[in-house]
């Protein structure tokens, strides 16, 4: 029945709370911090986030090509979620980069927000999340990085669709925890 109430457009959508939550959180960082390249909630991609997307989806399809000892052809399916997922990974690793080594705050801290935002909004990437948590209070903005570590409390309500159905209870334990120990830290 549920494949035939999908087709018949009947099927009620399934709630998703860590994504509304994340996209409300996107929408209130970007006006409450005045932050570059979001234009009305959607992204505006950076000459450097695009080159760095692009290294790192170039580097996978060498990497593809390597292991298969010729050129790699995906499904054309599979595409967008591979693309999304290191478009993602990419910038997670551009604005890490930036500052996790770092005892001083970097002068353009709401450039490296907006990517985390970027990035999350590529792919739903927990991890991007909770580096944007760490760097907003590192910067001093502890009520907005409370309500991001929030929206990580919620990430078991997609963690199945994350992770592909692929059991993960103690990587998403782990998120959660962290995530609580972070607002147990900010009080």
């Amino acid at each position: 029945m549920g494949l035939l109430s999908r087709m018949l457009g009947r099927e009620k959508s399934q709630p998703k709370p860590y994504i509304d939550a994340g996209v409300a959180l996107i929408y209130q960082l970007t006006t409450s911090l005045n932050l570059p390249g979001w234009n009305d909630g959607l992204p505006n991609y950076t000459p450097t986030e695009l080159e760095a997307i692009n290294q790192r989806m170039s580097s996978f399809q060498k990497t593809a090509n390597d292991v298969a000892g010729g050129e790699v052809k995906f499904h054309p399916e599979a595409i967008p979620d591979i693309q999304r997922m290191l478009a993602a990974e990419a910038l997670i690793e551009l604005a890490g980069d930036s500052w996790k080594f770092s005892n001083e705050i970097p002068i353009d801290w709401s450039e490296y927000v907006a990517t985390y935002l970027k990035a999350w909004a590529s792919s739903f990437n927990p991890q991007a999340l909770m580096e944007l948590g760490e760097l907003l209070v590192k910067t001093g903005h502890r009520n907005e990085a409370k309500e991001t570590f929030q929206v990580l409390l919620l990430f078991p309500t997609y963690a199945e669709t994350y992770f592909a159905g692929q059991q993960t209870p103690d990587l998403v334990d782990s998120i959660v925890n962290s995530a609580k120990e972070s607002l147990k830290e900010l009080g």
